[in-house]
C-alpha cells in the first residue's frame, strides 16, 4: 500500500558630485557642478540548474507543507556522494536506509551522511525479501545484526536508528514486531518515484507529481545500481518544490510516517522495491 543561495542581491549606488572652487579678487565663491557617473549594471545571478523544466512539477501547493525524502540500497561511493552535495546544496535533510553490509564496506560514507545532519533507517544486512518468510526468531536476530552493524559503521555507538525498512517493502507483522523490539519504527512511503525502474528523469518526476501531497514520503535510491537519474531528478525536484512552498523535513518521534498494513488477509503487503 505504501511503498520514501541565496540570490545575493546587491546594488552598488554611485553618485559623485565634484566641487568647483574659483578665487576671485573680491573674495571665495564656489560654483557645484554634477558630475554624472557611470554605474555598471549589476549581473543577473546565475539561474539554479534544474535537470528538466519546472513545469513538469507545476502544482498548487500552499506555504507549510511538507515533504520527506528517503533514499534506500546505499552507501554507494559514488551515487550516495553526489546525492549528499545535491541536499547540501538546497540544505534539505533525508532518511538514508542503507543495507548494513554496504555500510560496513564504505563506513566513511556512512559516517559523512550522519555528519551532514541525515538520518540512518535500517535496510536489513543483504537486502534479502526473503527474510520475511523466516522464524521470528531468525528474524529477530538477523535485524539485531543489521542494526548492529549499522551504528559501527556510523563510528558513534550513541547514533539512533530510529526508523526500519523492508527490503522490497514487503512486510509482515514478524518485521514490523521486531523492528519495534529494537526501539526503530516500521518506515514505508506515500510516493514511489520509480528511479529504479530506468525511466528517465523527466518521467520520475511525472510520477511524483501524481502522488505527492502534504506529508508525502518519496522513495528514492542512492544504491542497488547506477543513478545518476535521481541525482538528477534531485536538482530540478528538490527548488521546484521549496518554490511551491514544501518544506523538507525527516518525521521526529511524535510524527506519523507512512506504514505499512496489510492489504488483505495474507498478513504481507507489497509497497515497491
Amino acid at each position: 500500500m505504501l511503498r520514501p543561495p541565496y540570490v545575493h542581491r546587491w546594488t552598488t549606488l554611485v553618485a559623485g558630485t565634484y566641487v568647483v572652487v574659483v578665487l576671485t579678487a573680491t573674495g571665495l565663491t564656489h560654483t557645484p557642478t554634477p558630475v554624472a557617473v557611470a554605474v555598471p549594471a549589476a549581473p543577473a545571478p546565475a539561474p539554479v540548474p534544474r535537470a528538466v523544466p519546472a513545469s513538469v512539477l507545476a502544482g498548487t501547493a500552499q506555504p507549510g507543507r511538507t515533504v520527506t525524502l528517503t533514499f534506500d540500497d546505499g552507501p554507494h561511493p559514488v551515487w550516495t556522494r553526489q546525492v549528499l552535495d545535491v541536499l547540501d546544496r538546497y540544505h534539505v535533510p533525508a532518511v538514508f536506509c542503507m543495507v548494513t553490509g554496504l555500510a560496513k564496506e564504505h563506513p566513511d560514507i556512512v559516517r559523512d551522511v550522519v555528519a551532514r545532519g541525515h538520518t540512518l533507517c535500517d535496510h536489513t544486512s543483504d537486502h534479502d525479501p526473503g527474510l520475511r518468510l523466516r522464524s521470528d526468531a531468525v528474524i529477530a536476530l538477523a535485524m539485531t545484526a543489521s542494526s548492529a552493524e549499522l551504528v559501527d559503521a556510523s563510528g558513534d555507538p550513541s547514533v539512533r536508528i530510529p526508523f526500519f525498512r523492508a527490503p522490497e517493502g514487503k512486510w509482515t507483522p514478524a518485521l514490523e514486531g521486531g523492528a519495534a523490539e529494537l526501539g526503530m519504527r516500521p518506515l514505508g512511503w506515500s510516493v514511489d518515484s520509480r528511479d529504479w525502474t530506468g525511466i528517465p528523469a523527466d518521467a520520475v518526476l511525472r510520477t511524483v507529481r501524481s502522488e505527492l501531497g502534504d506529508g508525502s514520503v518519496i522513495l528514492m535510491h542512492d544504491g542497488g545500481g547506477e543513478r545518476a537519474t535521481t541525482v538528477a531528478v534531485l536538482r530540478g525536484l528538490i527548488p521546484t518544490l521549496q518554490d511551491q512552498g514544501y518544506r523538507f523535513v525527516v518525521p521526529d518521534g511524535t510524527a506519523e510516517v507512512p506504514r505499512p498494513t496489510p492489504a488483505d488477509g495474507s498478513g504481507e503487503v507489497t509497497t515497491g522495491r
